[in-house]
């Protein structure tokens, strides 16, 4: 091996060649690709919430229309009264009977509806 061999001259040749001003070129694309992204990029944001938004209020929906439809209805309204009347004595329902046929207003409303 050579005694006067200097290792400051190993590694500084270039192993390929580069057109002048290729890095800056390559930082210019680079940095217009990013903010042509960044500008779409809050498009589709607001583009998905409006999205998220819209299936939260379908659920929301869903949930109410199904809940009020699955809920068992009480189609006689008066059948909790006419089981408290039928649980009185003949004499009760003959005094309430009695008491609703002299009422003022109530036999006003009852004639004025036939």
């Amino acid at each position: 091996m050579e005694k006067n061999f200097d290792f400051k001259t190993v590694g500084k040749r270039m192993p390929y060649v580069m057109p002048e001003g290729f890095l800056t070129d390559m930082e210019n694309r680079v940095m217009e690709s990013l903010e042509a992204k960044t500008a779409s990029r809050g498009k589709c944001r607001i583009y998905n919430l409006f999205r998220s938004m819209v299936a939260a209020a379908a659920v929301a929906t869903l949930f109410i229309v199904c809940h009020s439809a699955l809920q068992p209805r009480n189609m006689n309204v008066y059948s909790d009264l006419d089981q408290a009347f039928d649980n009185l004595s003949y004499d009760d329902q003959q005094f309430m009977i009695d008491a609703y046929d002299n009422d003022v207003f109530l036999s006003d409303t009852y004639n004025s509806n036939l």
